[in-house]
Protein backbone atom coordinates (compact mmCIF):
# COMPACT_ATOMS: atom_id res chain seq x y z
CA UNK A 1 0.00 0.00 0.00
CA UNK A 2 1.44 3.36 -0.97
CA UNK A 3 2.34 6.02 1.52
CA UNK A 4 0.53 9.31 0.98
CA UNK A 5 0.82 12.66 2.72
CA UNK A 6 -1.99 15.03 3.66
CA UNK A 7 -0.47 18.30 4.83
CA UNK A 8 -2.74 20.63 6.79
CA UNK A 9 -1.00 23.86 7.72
CA UNK A 10 -3.02 26.48 9.58
CA UNK A 11 -2.38 30.22 9.04
CA UNK A 12 0.70 31.31 10.93
CA UNK A 13 2.11 27.80 11.17
CA UNK A 14 5.48 26.51 10.02
CA UNK A 15 4.95 25.94 6.32
CA UNK A 16 8.74 25.86 6.04
CA UNK A 17 8.88 23.13 8.66
CA UNK A 18 6.40 21.00 6.76
CA UNK A 19 8.41 21.33 3.58
CA UNK A 20 11.60 20.55 5.49
CA UNK A 21 10.10 17.35 6.87
CA UNK A 22 8.80 16.38 3.45
CA UNK A 23 12.21 16.94 1.90
CA UNK A 24 13.81 14.86 4.64
CA UNK A 25 11.75 11.79 3.70
CA UNK A 26 12.73 11.03 0.09
CA UNK A 27 11.83 7.34 0.33
CA UNK A 28 8.37 8.08 1.65
CA UNK A 29 7.68 10.81 -0.88
CA UNK A 30 8.65 8.48 -3.71
CA UNK A 31 6.44 5.67 -2.47
CA UNK A 32 3.84 6.07 -5.18
CA UNK A 33 6.38 5.04 -7.79
CA UNK A 34 6.72 1.60 -6.21
CA UNK A 35 9.96 -0.35 -5.87
CA UNK A 36 11.42 -2.92 -3.55
CA UNK A 37 11.07 -2.43 0.20
CA UNK A 38 14.38 -1.86 1.99
CA UNK A 39 15.57 -1.66 5.58
CA UNK A 40 14.81 1.99 6.41
CA UNK A 41 11.71 2.88 8.44
CA UNK A 42 10.28 4.72 5.42
CA UNK A 43 10.78 1.75 3.12
CA UNK A 44 9.52 -0.82 5.63
CA UNK A 45 6.34 1.14 6.13
CA UNK A 46 5.53 2.45 2.67
CA UNK A 47 4.30 -0.86 1.24
CA UNK A 48 1.91 -1.48 4.15
CA UNK A 49 0.32 1.80 5.14
CA UNK A 50 -1.52 4.87 4.04
CA UNK A 51 -0.03 7.65 6.17
CA UNK A 52 -1.31 11.19 6.69
CA UNK A 53 0.52 13.92 8.55
CA UNK A 54 -1.06 16.97 10.16
CA UNK A 55 1.55 19.54 11.15
CA UNK A 56 0.41 22.48 13.26
CA UNK A 57 3.25 24.59 14.61
CA UNK A 58 3.37 28.11 16.07
CA UNK A 59 5.81 30.81 15.03
CA UNK A 60 7.69 32.49 17.87
CA UNK A 61 9.22 35.23 15.76
CA UNK A 62 12.75 34.65 17.11
CA UNK A 63 14.99 33.11 14.44
CA UNK A 64 17.02 30.72 16.60
CA UNK A 65 13.92 29.40 18.36
CA UNK A 66 11.99 28.92 15.11
CA UNK A 67 14.94 27.07 13.55
CA UNK A 68 15.10 24.74 16.56
CA UNK A 69 11.37 24.03 16.34
CA UNK A 70 11.62 23.14 12.67
CA UNK A 71 14.41 20.67 13.44
CA UNK A 72 12.47 19.24 16.37
CA UNK A 73 9.37 18.72 14.23
CA UNK A 74 11.45 16.75 11.76
CA UNK A 75 12.59 14.47 14.61
CA UNK A 76 8.97 14.00 15.70
CA UNK A 77 7.94 12.96 12.20
CA UNK A 78 10.77 10.43 12.13
CA UNK A 79 9.70 9.12 15.55
CA UNK A 80 6.22 8.55 14.14
CA UNK A 81 7.56 6.68 11.14
CA UNK A 82 9.76 4.49 13.31
CA UNK A 83 6.75 3.70 15.51
CA UNK A 84 4.74 2.67 12.47
CA UNK A 85 7.48 0.54 11.00
CA UNK A 86 8.29 -1.27 14.22
CA UNK A 87 4.92 -1.65 15.97
CA UNK A 88 2.17 -1.99 13.35
CA UNK A 89 1.51 -3.33 9.90
CA UNK A 90 0.01 -6.77 10.45
CA UNK A 91 -3.28 -5.90 8.73
CA UNK A 92 -3.57 -5.00 5.02
CA UNK A 93 -6.03 -2.11 5.51
CA UNK A 94 -4.12 -0.28 8.18
CA UNK A 95 -3.76 3.49 8.04
CA UNK A 96 -1.83 5.93 10.19
CA UNK A 97 -2.39 9.57 11.02
CA UNK A 98 0.54 11.35 12.67
CA UNK A 99 -0.28 14.74 14.19
CA UNK A 100 2.42 17.09 15.43
CA UNK A 101 0.93 20.16 17.13
CA UNK A 102 2.49 22.91 19.21
CA UNK A 103 1.05 25.60 21.50
CA UNK A 104 3.19 28.63 22.28
CA UNK A 105 3.20 30.58 25.54
CA UNK A 106 5.31 33.00 27.57
CA UNK A 107 5.10 31.46 31.06
CA UNK A 108 7.75 33.76 32.53
CA UNK A 109 8.99 37.19 31.39
CA UNK A 110 12.26 35.92 29.90
CA UNK A 111 11.07 32.56 28.54
CA UNK A 112 9.18 31.44 25.44
CA UNK A 113 7.77 27.91 25.57
CA UNK A 114 6.14 25.52 23.11
CA UNK A 115 4.17 22.51 24.35
CA UNK A 116 4.27 19.84 21.65
CA UNK A 117 2.02 16.82 21.28
CA UNK A 118 2.72 14.07 18.75
CA UNK A 119 -0.20 11.69 18.21
CA UNK A 120 0.34 8.46 16.35
CA UNK A 121 -3.17 7.21 15.49
CA UNK A 122 -3.62 3.75 13.96
CA UNK A 123 -7.11 2.98 12.67
CA UNK A 124 -7.05 -0.55 14.14
CA UNK A 125 -5.65 0.41 17.56
CA UNK A 126 -7.76 0.96 20.68
CA UNK A 127 -6.30 4.42 21.26
CA UNK A 128 -3.57 6.64 19.80
CA UNK A 129 0.01 6.60 20.98
CA UNK A 130 0.97 10.04 22.23
CA UNK A 131 4.27 11.68 23.07
CA UNK A 132 4.62 14.99 24.91
CA UNK A 133 7.55 17.37 24.63
CA UNK A 134 8.21 20.92 25.70
CA UNK A 135 10.76 23.33 24.26
CA UNK A 136 11.88 26.42 26.21
CA UNK A 137 13.80 29.37 24.77
CA UNK A 138 15.39 32.60 25.91
CA UNK A 139 12.87 35.23 24.85
CA UNK A 140 15.58 37.59 23.54
CA UNK A 141 18.10 35.29 21.86
CA UNK A 142 15.91 32.29 21.02
CA UNK A 143 18.55 29.95 22.41
CA UNK A 144 17.21 26.76 24.08
CA UNK A 145 16.71 27.13 27.83
CA UNK A 146 17.23 23.71 29.39
CA UNK A 147 17.86 22.78 33.00
CA UNK A 148 21.34 24.31 32.78
CA UNK A 149 19.72 27.70 32.11
CA UNK A 150 17.10 27.25 34.82
CA UNK A 151 19.27 26.05 37.72
CA UNK A 152 22.75 26.71 39.04
CA UNK A 153 23.05 22.94 39.65
CA UNK A 154 20.96 21.19 36.96
CA UNK A 155 22.00 17.67 37.99
CA UNK A 156 20.84 18.33 41.54
CA UNK A 157 17.54 19.58 40.13
CA UNK A 158 17.19 16.28 38.26
CA UNK A 159 17.89 14.37 41.48
CA UNK A 160 15.25 16.38 43.31
CA UNK A 161 12.76 15.58 40.54
CA UNK A 162 13.49 11.90 41.06
CA UNK A 163 12.83 11.94 44.80
CA UNK A 164 9.91 14.37 44.86
CA UNK A 165 7.99 13.20 41.77
CA UNK A 166 6.30 10.00 43.07
CA UNK A 167 4.53 11.76 45.94
CA UNK A 168 3.71 14.72 43.70
CA UNK A 169 2.08 12.38 41.16
CA UNK A 170 0.01 10.83 43.94
CA UNK A 171 -1.14 14.32 44.99
CA UNK A 172 -2.01 15.06 41.35
CA UNK A 173 -4.09 11.88 41.27
CA UNK A 174 -5.95 12.82 44.43
CA UNK A 175 -6.71 16.28 43.09
CA UNK A 176 -7.72 14.96 39.67
CA UNK A 177 -9.95 12.21 41.05
CA UNK A 178 -12.15 14.59 43.00
CA UNK A 179 -14.97 13.37 45.18
CA UNK A 180 -15.93 9.81 44.24
CA UNK A 181 -13.15 9.56 41.64
CA UNK A 182 -10.53 6.88 41.16
CA UNK A 183 -7.43 7.61 43.24
CA UNK A 184 -4.25 5.54 43.45
CA UNK A 185 -1.37 4.94 45.82
CA UNK A 186 2.37 4.40 45.59
CA UNK A 187 1.80 0.68 44.99
CA UNK A 188 0.11 1.57 41.67
CA UNK A 189 3.06 3.56 40.32
CA UNK A 190 5.53 2.22 37.76
CA UNK A 191 8.65 3.17 39.71
CA UNK A 192 10.99 2.44 36.79
CA UNK A 193 9.46 5.49 35.07
CA UNK A 194 10.98 7.68 37.80
CA UNK A 195 14.55 6.48 37.30
CA UNK A 196 17.25 9.13 37.39
CA UNK A 197 17.46 9.62 33.64
CA UNK A 198 17.15 12.87 31.70
CA UNK A 199 14.63 11.33 29.32
CA UNK A 200 12.21 10.62 32.19
CA UNK A 201 12.07 14.31 33.11
CA UNK A 202 12.44 15.99 29.74
CA UNK A 203 8.84 17.25 29.44
CA UNK A 204 8.15 20.05 31.90
CA UNK A 205 6.37 23.37 31.86
CA UNK A 206 7.41 26.47 33.76
CA UNK A 207 5.19 28.40 36.15
CA UNK A 208 5.83 31.47 38.31
CA UNK A 209 5.97 29.25 41.40
CA UNK A 210 7.89 26.26 40.07
CA UNK A 211 8.04 23.48 37.47
CA UNK A 212 5.35 21.03 36.39
CA UNK A 213 6.63 17.66 35.17
CA UNK A 214 4.60 15.87 32.48
CA UNK A 215 4.95 12.09 32.11
CA UNK A 216 4.28 10.02 29.01
CA UNK A 217 1.58 7.41 28.55
CA UNK A 218 2.39 4.27 30.57
CA UNK A 219 5.55 5.87 32.00
CA UNK A 220 4.51 5.94 35.66
CA UNK A 221 0.85 4.78 35.63
CA UNK A 222 -1.49 2.61 33.56
CA UNK A 223 -3.17 4.23 30.55
CA UNK A 224 -6.49 4.62 32.39
CA UNK A 225 -5.05 7.40 34.55
CA UNK A 226 -3.98 9.47 31.57
CA UNK A 227 -0.71 11.39 31.47
CA UNK A 228 0.26 12.28 35.03
CA UNK A 229 1.73 15.54 36.22
CA UNK A 230 3.91 16.46 39.19
CA UNK A 231 4.25 20.04 40.41
CA UNK A 232 7.62 20.98 41.93
CA UNK A 233 7.45 24.27 43.90
CA UNK A 234 10.55 26.45 43.82
CA UNK A 235 10.92 26.08 47.59
CA UNK A 236 11.37 22.31 47.17
CA UNK A 237 14.00 22.91 44.46
CA UNK A 238 15.96 25.57 46.37
CA UNK A 239 19.01 23.32 46.82
CA UNK A 240 19.47 23.28 43.02
CA UNK A 241 19.65 27.10 42.85
CA UNK A 242 16.70 28.23 40.68
CA UNK A 243 17.82 31.07 38.40
CA UNK A 244 16.71 34.49 39.63
CA UNK A 245 16.87 35.67 36.04
CA UNK A 246 14.19 33.13 35.11
CA UNK A 247 12.26 33.37 38.38
CA UNK A 248 12.77 36.91 39.72
CA UNK A 249 12.29 37.21 43.46
CA UNK A 250 8.90 38.57 44.38
CA UNK A 251 8.37 41.14 47.10
CA UNK A 252 5.57 39.61 49.15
Amino acid sequence: MAMTFAWKIRPGAFLGAALLALAALPCACGAASGGEAGDSAEERIKARFTVAFTLDMPVLGVQAADDDLRAFMDRQVRWGLENGADRFGAEPDESIHITVAGTASRPLPGILSVFLTTNFDNNLAAHPTQMLAVRHYDALTGEPAGLDALFAEPERALTLFRWLAPDAVIRWGQESAGEGGLAFGREDLFMEGFRLEHENYSAYTLEPGGIRLHFQQYQVLPYAWGQPEAFMPLEALAAAGPSETVWPKRDD
